[in-house]
């Protein structure tokens, strides 16, 4: 009766920890892409049944019993990433319960006869422990009900068996088989029935999941050659399952004989087996979702553990035996699998996951073992010994000397495993949050695949170097295009690769390069490189463990090319730049042309930048990319030598229909900022190098939603005529300053009668704080050009009053005129920024207006007689009469009498703290300026002129002084330069 109370408090405590282990394991199982391997099982599974055979046979590296499983599987259920899963989180769940058997099977103290048989072992602890009651369970039962509950809890905490029980693949199977396997020795050598039968299926579902679950058969026997030598019944049931088993194996070793021996892979001595064995154990220890270095210390400790239970003396022949053989298990996958890898390398990581079941079991045994401190009595009956008052689980006399002192002992040494259970379980729920919240993904091949179904144009095509990518590729397939593995044959022939990348380019416009696993197809990297000597790369994205690339084709008779003497300060000279001088689309690359010459002062690794402005100064594209696409390490430049350089920038879809600068400036890690800019050849901007006007003359028919941070869905359509696709913008803003906002829409109608769009701020209450009108769309393509289709982004300033109390408000939109009420976006947080002081008269009145939209009221200088190398100190007095259209940079110059620059300041309004785009209509704005002038300048009068100017174009805002036009600049003032 005790023994039947104790299995059902056992399976009682056991269900938390399934129901633990499955939430764990089915939690965001289908949130996240395949990655190659997962792919390749599933487009397997899911194609003709003789071909996988032909495949098994002669190129898969893996035994059958997983891919024919799976075949199953999937044409029952469908092959989402969720379903593709399930069978994985099954195994994992059901490895927890057979973890648990082992632990309760191997740490129980009956102790085999000869013959097999545990009766003598029953009565011997009913001798000792005295009869079992409902008041008195079998300690050893006790004991191994913990040990069991323990095993069972780290096993569905341990994150590589997580990780595993979360991927398409064979390595949860090979490992709960292992465990089943190993249970099923345990009971051979308990002499339990059908042991036999369940040990031969066991060997055989893991040497059918993974080759190296025949390392498992070898581990046992190891175990049982130095532990059950004299035991002649248990050695004999053995060594029959194991023949058994062999002679059923058999036939599939002789079918995939030729995979061993011709199967592509490593050669040898090209792969650090110390290296992948350190990292496998450190894996198995603390998953793959740590970074190395928090990884290895998480390992270090949770290892100690493992060799604690190693170490934890045997209290019994069964007791030592289970610990020979979790030994033997953990350590002979790793020796096996080095060895066999000197010759035939098939040394990874996770392949030895098999090994992970022994790891999170000795654990267990460690964690037990430190509760009872290995006293003669037993390592598990300490356990019991512990155990409340009043519950008599011992003699009496064994309850006396507790009593008389080791009452103290034993609650310090279940204090202590308390807390290395609590660290162990820390351990595991850190790598296992970091990849619940998305910190560690294993592919986002979707989000490659999404960014070409939006982006690719009719007459691109797809390159994968590497064909390991097509079963990743066609799974996530939505449009069909013109598709070239690369290379054909491995390993890589350049030159027949070269011919291959040659006729692409012939065909196509452009060219998206998929590049997975790349070192283990084109180590050199050779097709990436030839593509960027011979295309333009206009689209670059890293997106976890893969990378997606765009290359333009373009022919050299379509460029135009100019001739240049712009240095970038003392490290580069461009001498020659071209461009493809035709009207573009939205959605369209422009292939850019440059040749540099090392000047003698070095720049390390220089970076360009290309960016495509607008008229008021907004950036709409920009590519960051170094000098030779990366592959052409700046200290591999011979001074003086010219380089062909080759850059795309891609108009981002939305991008609406005007003409834009194409700018260029030069940086480099050790040198942030933008290298100055002198010389002839190209317009120089304060913004950058102007290298060419470029015409964007169709608009986009979609999207790209992805390349917007932060974007949100809306779906707001406003009188029939534009409907709101999304929007993105700034969370929070400073009083005075102004936000950010970009939104997407699409036209129903040809010419919408819109015109304006009016910004609202809506407190808590949803009144109205603060209103704004802008124009809804730019001036180059206003919405009286639209035609039903059109997709447009277009960007915003949301300048925020410098009167505006601090709160939470909701950001409304409403296009104008129209009848649709305003649209909610989302909250915006407005901080308290900096309070702009009162503002006295100034000393010097004026009346000129900037643009129709700005006031210069006057202005104060201190003195205007100063001295050679003297600081001329001036204050500007600005008004603001109507918003602007975006943030304009103030120029204040002093002049000499052949109107040459002699001093000067270029700045944003206040040094940056008020831009115009955050002015209201009536704010004045004081704006300080300090002007050094030259040590060696003659005596005379210098004009000191004034204005504003767009940054992204340089051209100034026009000047009116009483209504009439006054140029583009204000004389305020004259200094008189004395001796």
């Amino acid at each position: 009766m005790g023994d039947r109370r104790s299995t059902a408090r056992l399976l009682l405590a056991m269900v938390p920890v399934l129901l633990l282990a499955a939430g764990i394991r089915v939690l965001g199982l289908g949130n996240t892409d395949l990655w190659g391997d997962e792919a390749f099982s599933v487009m397997t599974a899911l194609g003709p049944v003789n071909h996988l055979l032909d495949m098994l046979s002669t190129g898969e590296p893996h035994p059958p019993l997983y891919p024919f499983l799976l075949v199953v599987w999937l044409r029952l259920f469908g092959h989402s990433e969720l379903v593709a899963r399930l069978p994985s989180a099954f195994a994992g769940i059901v490895s927890v319960s057979v973890a648990a058997a082992l632990a309760r099977a191997a740490f129980r103290r009956e102790t085999p006869s000869l013959t097999g048989s545990t009766k003598g072992g029953d009565a011997a602890s009913r001798a000792r422990n005295g009869p079992r009651t409902a008041t008195n369970p079998n300690p050893e039962w006790l004991a191994s009900g913990v040990a069991a509950t323990v095993a069972g809890l780290l096993v569905a905490l341990n994150p590589i068996q997580v990780w595993y029980s979360q991927e398409a693949r064979m390595y949860a199977q090979v490992s709960f088989f292992a465990g089943l396997a190993t249970l099923g020795l345990i009971r051979l050598w308990q002499g339990r029935r059908w042991s036999s039968v369940l040990y031969v299926v066991a060997i055989l579902g893991a040497a059918g999941s993974h080759y190296y679950g025949l390392f498992v058969p070898v581990a046992h026997g190891i175990a049982v050659l130095a532990l059950a030598r004299q035991r002649r019944a248990v050695l004999g049931r053995w060594l029959r399952a194991v023949v058994i088993a062999g002679v059923l194996y058999l036939p599939w070793v002789i079918v995939a004989l030729h995979v061993f021996t011709s199967y592509y892979g490593a050669q040898p001595g090209t792969v650090n087996l110390w290296a992948v064995a350190l990292s496998a154990w450190v894996r198995i220890a603390a998953g793959w979702s740590l970074s190395w270095g928090h990884a290895l210390l998480a390992a270090a400790l949770v290892s100690a553990l493992v060799f604690v239970g190693l170490a934890a003396p045997a209290v019994s022949e069964n007791d030592r035996f289970a610990r020979g053989t979790l030994g033997a298990w953990l350590f002979t996958p790793f020796v096996l699998g080095f060895l066999i890898s000197l010759v035939r390398p098939m040394f990874a990581e996770r392949y030895l996951v098999v090994s992970s079941l022994p790891f999170a079991l000795l654990m267990a045994r460690g964690v037990v073992g430190v509760a009872s401190a290995a006293r003669p009595v037993g390592w598990w009956t300490g356990m019991a010994r512990s155990a409340p008052q009043g519950v008599a689980i011992l003699p009496g006399s064994a309850i006396a000397a507790q009593r008389n002192g080791s009452s103290r002992r034993s609650h310090a040494r279940l204090a202590i495993a308390a807390g290395l259970l609590c660290a162990a379980i820390v351990l595991a729920l850190v790598p296992l949050d970091n990849v619940w919240i998305g910190r560690y993904l294993k592919s986002a091949y979707n989000t490659h695949m999404g960014m070409v179904n939006a982006l690719a144009r009719p007459n691109d095509a797809v390159v994968l170097d590497g064909t390991s990518q097509l079963p990743l590729y066609h799974y996530y397939l939505t449009r069909p295009f013109p598709t070239y593995p690369l290379p054909e044959r491995l390993p890589l022939d350049e030159s027949a690769t070269a011919g291959a990348l040659a006729r692409i380019a012939d065909r196509y416009e452009g060219v998206w390069v998929f590049l997975y696993a790349t070192p283990d197809y084109d180590p050199s990297y050779f097709i990436p490189r030839w593509l960027t000597a011979n295309a333009y790369r206009a689209f670059d994205v890293w997106e976890v463990n893969g990378r997606l690339q765009y290359y333009r084709f373009a022919a050299s008779k379509t460029m135009t090319d100019r001739s240049s003497e712009v240095r970038f300060g003392d490290s580069l000279l461009l001498e020659k730049y071209g461009w493809r001088d035709a009207g573009y689309s939205a959605g369209e690359s422009v292939p850019i042309d440059l040749e540099w010459r090392w000047l003698p002062t070095k720049l390390g690794d220089p970076l360009v930048s290309m960016r495509l402005v607008d008229g008021t100064g907004t950036t709409w594209a920009q590519s960051d990319q170094s000098i030779g696409g990366g592959y052409l390490p700046a200290g591999a430049w011979p001074v003086g030598q010219a380089i062909d350089d080759h850059h795309g920038l891609m108009i981002p879809p939305g991008t609406p229909p005007g003409t834009y600068q194409l700018l260029l400036n030069v940086y480099s890690a050790d040198h942030p900022e933008h290298l100055p800019a002198s010389g002839e050849g190209a317009p120089l901007t304060p913004a950058g190098v102007s290298l060419a006007t470029i015409r964007v003359e169709q608009p986009a028919r979609s999207v790209w939603t992805g390349g917007i941070a932060g974007f949100h869905r809306s779906g707001a359509t406003f009188d029939g005529s534009v409907v709101l696709l999304g929007y993105s913008g700034s969370d929070s803003v400073k009083t005075g300053e102004s936000g950010y906002l970009t939104l997407v829409w699409k036209a129903l109608t040809p010419h919408p009668a819109v015109s304006a769009l009016r910004l609202e701020l809506l407190d808590t209450n949803g009144a109205i704080a603060q209103q704004r009108d802008v124009p809804l769309a730019t001036a180059s393509y206003p919405p009286a050009s639209w035609n039903p289709g059109d997709v447009l982004r277009e960007q915003y300033h949301v300048p925020i009053s410098a009167h505006l109390s601090p709160g939470a408000y909701r950001l409304a939109v409403q296009p104008l005129p129209g009848p649709s009420p305003a649209t909610v976006l989302g909250s915006l947080t407005v901080q308290a920024g900096v309070a702009p002081p009162p503002v006295a008269p100034p000393g010097h009145r004026l009346d000129f207006t900037l643009g129709g939209s700005v006031a210069l009221t006057g202005f104060d200088l201190a003195s205007t007689d100063v001295r050679p190398g003297q600081t001329i100190h001036l204050t500007l007095h600005w008004r603001d009469v109507a918003a602007l259209d975006g943030d304009y940079t103030v120029f204040v110059h002093v002049l000499s009498q052949a109107q040459k620059v002699v001093a000067q300041r270029d700045q944003p309004p206040d040094g940056g703290q008020r831009p115009t785009s955050s002015w209201f209509p009536g704010d004045e704005i004081l704006d300080r300026y300090d002007l050094v002038l030259p040590g060696n300048l003659s005596p005379g009068d210098y004009p000191i002129e004034v204005g504003m100017y767009n940054p992204g174009d340089g051209k100034r805002l026009p000047v009116t002084e009483q209504g009439k036009p006054a140029g583009d600049r204000v004389v305020v003032a004259t200094v008189r330069v004395g001796p």
